[in-house]
Order: structure tokens, then C-alpha cells, then sequence
């Protein structure tokens, strides 16, 4: 037993307090809702918050109500929503939930403490925005915004709470004739009794702008009466700064949040999102306080060792990360000697991918004949186990679908993933490699960690591309920022818990170093191949490249494979045009697969000449295709 365990167990002992298996230690607060505890899960041993509500005089509507909506909440897992573990009931029926254990404060006890900077407050909203967007997205309602419920982690990551609390609280945070406090951030339709949707918190997100603006409530009585006929009758008409300073685009932006009506505010939280951060690159060195450094970056979204820890621990399984099936890791460790009937039981455990399997396999790229193959064996024995391999992989990037975030476009992601891995195959045949489907698949996965960013921590993927853009950082040192190390290292420790071949292991964490001396072997060849086309990759399908970058990468390709300029051009052209040929038989459209021009381009440069000629040279292809 840890020592740890054994001081929270005499903790425990001392209060003579447990919940089911946890152990209840200190009180940390209470509220109209219930009491929170620090507790302490013993099977994982790790700290957590557990809020044992006031129950007793719930219905069992209300019972069944909460257990019904608990279950979509428990679902909901965002860096700016307080992880929910658990929710359950005590033996007395008293709804309880257990939750991550923060460090840090919330925000209405920053607010007794004055009022933060407009960028700090616009920073905050940004943050509790798109984590009510994510909640929206899956038809949640939180219904209790207010200060208390958004918490300021020690790190600057802002999270939304109790979540799980407001699906009680909609009528019983007020009593009659008194305010308890919640009453204040309610939103018209709220307070007449109507159906809500995520533009009701929009409104309460509204009223914390305004009061973290301005350090004055828009809606506040003596009674409770009095407050809710504001919130639902009285319209807030102007933004006044404690400064005297007027800012009309801010203050516009405040007031469609609390318009009366929900059809006139923002629709959806990211919207408001868009118009703060707006706002921010517009305004925000204006709003630099005397002795900041404006010439800074902005901090990103979340503490670097955080993200480093949720990527890490989200990509163990399917479940968090469906973009790798479980399927393809246990082909992928299947040994090249491993029969057809081996294989064969590892498709057929999953139905939907034996499915596209049997799909991909009859699709015009790779069945030529006119006979169709109707079984998950014969389709291996024709298609063979490695190619099988990556068609199962394949189709976990292509079903990649699921709209994370308004501004990561996952399948654009996924097109560059098999642009990438299909320049390396063809590199490697180049190259005579004795396995060209090896490189592919090292390809394909040297790209996984990146995918893994864009989908499960979109913020961080956008903070990353920002810096490159603006050509603030290079891709390791944006990466560092981000997450404290480069994202072939967090590559290199999901294959190492995936138990991948070594062989793949080395395509994942591949990098620039690589490219200084000839590839003399296969396992070389794989590595240089599988770095040096999904940089290829990245910079002829996305602007936030060096504009010199595409020029030193062929001479990389030069220098480690001995491919000169000519041969290197004529190999990309062909890759992007079986790419898309193949990335069509995985049901992602051509569209994808466009090169993108540079917004600026120095016509004196040799390399926008080379790099322009290139993306026009694909662009008349895809405008050949047949479907194009």
C-alpha cells in the first residue's frame, strides 16, 4: 500500500467518513446544493472533489430526470469542463458527484478581488465559450452559469463546473421572496418557465461579460421578485468602462449576447468566440497594461504539461480516440507470418470494419475484375496482409468526421495523412524498398500524434498553427510551447503503449536529423520517407509553412535518397493523384486533396516560383479528375 493511500485512509478513519469506495477527507465547501468534500479514490489513487447534493425532498421524476441527463454529462470531455468521474446516489438516495479536484479558485471570488484586465476577462469567456460549445454540440444545457460555477485553474486553464448540479437546479437555487444567487444570471426564457437551449448560457455568459467589464451586475434587485422581472423586461442598452473609454465593437458584442430574444444572440458559443478573439487582434495591444511586453505570445489554451498528460492518457484507447481502431494496432502487431486466418479473425471482430473493408476492397482502386470479393479472407489473400493493414487504418482516419471545433477541418487533416503516406510509399518504390506498404503504414502514423492534437485538444492544434502562421516559432519549438515537447516524442510513447513493431516506432519518431546522410537501409529509408513526406504534405496543403521550407525539403529528399529535383516533382505529382484516387475509395472527397496558394507570395523568390509551379501543376490535375 502507497503512503499516500495510508495517510488518506487514516484521514478517512479520523473523520470515520466514506462514500462507496471513496474516501471522504476534508470539507471544502458548502452551498444551497450540497457539501463538497476532498476525497480520495483508493483503486486509482488519486485525489478527487466529491459534491454530495441535498436530496431528500427530490421527486422521483426529478430522481429519474437527473440519472437520465447524467448519463450524457458523464460524456462530456473538454479541457474547459471539469471532468466528471462519477455520478451515483448514496444508500439514503442522495445524488452525489465526484469530480476532478482542482487547484486554483473560482471566478467570483476573482471578482472580490477586482476586476481583471479586459483581455484576462475577455480570455476567460473565450474559455468558458468553448466549453459550453462542446456541451451544446451534444444537446447539454448546463442552465447555472454564474462566477461560482467557472474556475480559474492555477495554470490560467478556465473551467466550467457542476454541470451535474444544474440539472437540479433549474427552480430550486431560488426561494421565495429571497435571492440565493443564481437568480441574477437567469435568462428571460428561464425565468417565464420556458424550454431552454444553449443560447439560454449564452445569455448567462452575457451577464459575467458585462459584470467582469463593468464590476456591476446588468440585473440586481433587493428581491427576488424584483431581479427576475428585470432579467426578463428590462433591457440592458449600454456598456459603461470604468475607464470612460468608449468601445463599441466590445460593446455591441456584450449586447447581442443579452438580447431579450434568444433568436437575436449568438446562436451557438462559438460564434461569440470568433467575435472576442476578433476583437482581441484588433484591439487587444490597445489594452495592454504599462509594463507588459505586447510583443509576447499569447499563452496557450492550457498549461503545456496538461495537455501533455490529456493527449497522452486520451489516446490509450478507442473509446477517446476512434481515428485508431483497436483492430489495426492488433494487425499491426501481427507478425508478417501471421496466416490469412489470424487476420482474417481480427477483421471479422469488428463489423463495421469488415464491412468497409469488404467495401474498400471491391472499390474500382483496388479490385480490377470483374468478380467481386465477398469475404473478409479473400480479400486479404488478394490484397495481402500489409495493404490490409493500412486499409484498416486508413478508414480510422477516413471516418474522422466528428466536427470537433468550427475551425479544424479533420477531413482536410485526414486527406493530408494519405497524401503524406501515399508520397512515401512512392518514395519508397523509388527507392526499391522491400516493402513499400511498411512505409505507407510508418507514414500514416508518423502523422497520428498530429491528428491526435487537432482532435482531441482543438485549441492547442489552432494555438500550434497560429504561432507557424505567424512565423513566431518553428513546427518543434510550437510544438514545445504547446505540450513542453515535440509531438513526435507524445508519437513515440503511444506506439511504445500500443506495442507497436520497432520498425514503426522509428517512422513515428523520425525527424529532421534523419536527413543529413544517405539512407542506407530499409528501416533508414522508412524514417527518412515517412518525415519527409508528411512535411511535403503539410506544406503544399496548408499556408503556415517558411516560404524557403519546400526547397530545403527536396534537397532532403536529394541528400538521404538520392532523388534529385526533377525525379522528387514528378514523384509528388503522381503521389497526389493516387492519393486522391485512393483517398475516393475511403469516401473522402477530391475536394480535400487541393493544394493551397500562398495569401503573399515574393515573385523575386526562387522557392515561391518552385512551390507556386508545383500547386498549380496539382491544381491542373485535380481539374482533370474525373470527379473534379
Amino acid at each position: 500500500m502507497s503512503e499516500t493511500l495510508m495517510s488518506c485512509e487514516e484521514k478517512a478513519v479520523e473523520i470515520e467518513s466514506k462514500l462507496g469506495k471513496y474516501l471522504l477527507l476534508d470539507e471544502l465547501g458548502r452551498g444551497a446544493m450540497g457539501v463538497v468534500h476532498r476525497g480520495y479514490d483508493p483503486l486509482l489513487e488519486r485525489p478527487v472533489a466529491i459534491k454530495v447534493m441535498k436530496g431528500s425532498d427530490l421527486s422521483e421524476r426529478r430522481r429519474a430526470r437527473f440519472h437520465f441527463e447524467a448519463k450524457a454529462i458523464a460524456k462530456l470531455q473538454h479541457p474547459n469542463i471539469v471532468a466528471i468521474h462519477e455520478l451515483g446516489e448514496t444508500d439514503d438516495h442522495v445524488p452525489y458527484i465526484v469530480m476532478e479536484l482542482l487547484k486554483g479558485n473560482d471566478l467570483g471570488h476573482r471578482l472580490e478581488h477586482g476586476l481583471p484586465s479586459i483581455e484576462e476577462s475577455l480570455t476567460i469567456v473565450s474559455q468558458v465559450c468553448r466549453g459550453l460549445e462542446h456541451a451544446h454540440q451534444r444537446n447539454v444545457v448546463h442552465r447555472d452559469i454564474k462566477p461560482g460555477n467557472v474556475f480559474l485553474g492555477d495554470e490560467g486553464v478556465v473551467k466550467v463546473t457542476d454541470f451535474g448540479i444544474a440539472l437540479l437546479s433549474q427552480s430550486e437555487t431560488t426561494t421565495r421572496g429571497k435571492l440565493v444567487g443564481t437568480a441574477a444570471y437567469m435568462s428571460p426564457e428561464q425565468v417565464r418557465g420556458d424550454g431552454v437551449d444553449g443560447r439560454s448560457d449564452i445569455f448567462s455568459v452575457g451577464i459575467i461579460l458585462f459584470e467582469l467589464l463593468t464590476g456591476k451586475r446588468p440585473f440586481f434587485g433587493e428581491h427576488l421578485e424584483v431581479t427576475l422581472h428585470q432579467v426578463a423586461h428590462q433591457a440592458v442598452e449600454k456598456v459603461e468602462f470604468p475607464d470612460g473609454r468608449p468601445r463599441p465593437e466590445l460593446e455591441r458584442l456584450v449586447l447581442r449576447a443579452l438580447a431579450k430574444t434568444a433568436n437575436e444572440r449568438y446562436q451557438h458559443a462559438s460564434e461569440m468566440v470568433h467575435e472576442i478573439e476578433d476583437w482581441l487582434k484588433i484591439h487587444g495591444r490597445e489594452e495592454v497594461e504599462v509594463g507588459e511586453d505586447p510583443s509576447q505570445s499569447a499563452p496557450p489554451p492550457m498549461a503545456p504539461d496538461d495537455a501533455l498528460s490529456y493527449l497522452i492518457e486520451h489516446t490509450r484507447t478507442e473509446k477517446d480516440f476512434p481515428i485508431l481502431r483497436q483492430s489495426a494496432v492488433n494487425l499491426m502487431q501481427l507478425p508478417d507470418s501471421g496466416s490469412v486466418i489470424d487476420a482474417a479473425d481480427i477483421v471479422l471482430q469488428d463489423q463495421v470494419l469488415t464491412a468497409n473493408i469488404l467495401r474498400v476492397a471491391n472499390s474500382v482502386y483496388f479490385n480490377r475484375s470483374d468478380r467481386k470479393i465477398d469475404s473478409v479472407s479473400r480479400a486479404i489473400t488478394i490484397l495481402g496482409l500489409d495493404l490490409v493493414r493500412n486499409t484498416c487504418l486508413g478508414l480510422g482516419y477516413a471516418e474522422a468526421h466528428d466536427k470537433r471545433h468550427p475551425e479544424v477541418e479533420i477531413r482536410k487533416l485526414s486527406a493530408k495523412a494519405f497524401f503524406a503516406a501515399t508520397l512515401a510509399r512512392e518514395l519508397a518504390v523509388a527507392k526499391r524498398h522491400r516493402n513499400p506498404e511498411e512505409v505507407f503504414t510508418g507514414a500514416l502514423l508518423h502523422n497520428l500524434p498530429h491528428m491526435a492534437l487537432a482532435y482531441l485538444l482543438p485549441e492547442v492544434h489552432l494555438y500550434v498553427q497560429r504561432l507557424l502562421e505567424e512565423g513566431k516559432a518553428s513546427p518543434d519549438e510550437a510544438e514545445r510551447r504547446a505540450l513542453t515537447v515535440p509531438l513526435t516524442k507524445v508519437g513515440i510513447s503511444m506506439a511504445v503503449q500500443w506495442h507497436l513493431p520497432n520498425v514503426l516506432l522509428e517512422a513515428i519518431g523520425a525527424d529532421e536529423s534523419h536527413t543529413t546522410t544517405a539512407a542506407r537501409s530499409p528501416t533508414a529509408v522508412t524514417r527518412v520517407a515517412a518525415f519527409l513526406a508528411n512535411a511535403i504534405a503539410a506544406n503544399i496543403l496548408s499556408e503556415a509553412s517558411p516560404t524557403d521550407e519546400l526547397e530545403k525539403l527536396l534537397d532532403g529528399l536529394d541528400r538521404s535518397l538520392g532523388l534529385v529535383r526533377e525525379t522528387a516533382i514528378s514523384i509528388i505529382q503522381q503521389a497526389h493523384q493516387r492519393a486522391i484516387k485512393f483517398g475516393q475509395s475511403f469516401g473522402i472527397d477530391w475536394k480535400s486533396f487541393e493544394p493551397t496558394a500562398r495569401a503573399s507570395v515574393d515573385s523575386e523568390r526562387d522557392t515561391d516560383t518552385l512551390r507556386d509551379g508545383l500547386v498549380c501543376a496539382l491544381q491542373q490535375q485535380l481539374d482533370t479528375t474525373p470527379d473534379g
